[in-house]
């Protein structure tokens, strides 16, 4: 009888015991100092996502000198992806969770993002090398004529000045100026020799490729802008966080019968 009691005394305190260490690992569960990590890495990956646009904004402006913080920037939302995806892969992994769907479709438009910023930097170098070339094609010609006459003004004061403006500030209009000037002068071309007609054709043709070359760069920075609304990881640091309430709501429960 004795026995008995002491055999059932022990299960009762090994019970006892196991349902303690139950409870404390249920109610320790949730790493907070870990979930802050997570929530600031989150954060500080949607900063770098608009950041990046805009530098490709101030690199096309000029106010950039070189991609080295387009390219810096890209290996921290890199080393970011990676550490969210290895800290929580049940939750940024997983696409059958809310949290995993969104962010994956973060990942995807992001890398969509990145190939069109590789096509802008291809479209930026033709654009800017023609646009450095064109003035000095336009001056070999003018230097040939006698100053003041039509052509050389039609060259000097009109499509030279409005080319470069147009390529050089934010002034949509003034295509519709150079698109004129590249009608009249091709106009007056066709009362030169020859040889000067020839010139002429060659220069409006470079005009065109820096005109056809603006508008797909500025179509390639459109598409580009329109991949940083952020609402992507807007969504999945909202269900991220949806997660990490329902997990202490749960811990707390424990912490109370604990």
């Amino acid at each position: 009888m004795m026995l008995n009691k002491g055999y059932w005394r022990s299960v009762g305190w090994f019970a006892l015991l196991g349902l303690l260490v139950f409870l404390y690992a249920q109610s320790t569960a949730v790493d907070v100092r870990e979930e802050v990590v997570l929530n600031s890495e989150l954060r500080q990956l949607r900063q770098f996502d608009k950041r990046l646009s805009l530098y490709v904004l101030r690199r096309y402006s000029n106010l950039l000198q070189n991609y080295d913080p387009l390219v810096q920037t890209e290996q921290h939302m890199a080393a970011l992806v990676a550490s969210i995806e290895r800290r929580r892969p049940d939750l940024f992994v997983d696409e059958s969770h809310p949290a995993g769907q969104a962010f994956q479709q973060f990942r995807k438009q992001h890398e969509q993002k990145v190939r069109l910023l590789e096509h802008f930097k291809s479209q930026y170098a033709v654009l800017r090398n023609s646009l450095r070339y064109f003035p000095l094609a336009a001056q070999e010609i003018s230097s040939t004529l006698v100053s003041g006459e039509p052509l050389e003004q039609a060259l000097r004061d009109h499509l030279i000045v409005d080319m470069l403006t147009y390529q050089n500030t934010f002034q949509p209009e003034m295509r519709d100026h150079v698109e004129h000037d590249m009608v009249e002068l091709a106009k007056m071309a066709e009362q030169e020799t020859p040889f000067r007609r020839a010139q002429i054709v060659s220069l409006l043709k470079h005009a065109r490729i820096l005109l056809d070359y603006r508008k797909a760069t500025e179509d390639t920075m459109q598409q580009l802008f329109a991949l940083t609304s952020g609402e992507r990881l807007d969504e999945a640091i909202a269900r991220y966080g949806e997660d990490f309430e329902k997990a202490e709501r749960h811990a707390d429960v424990y912490r109370f019968w604990l």
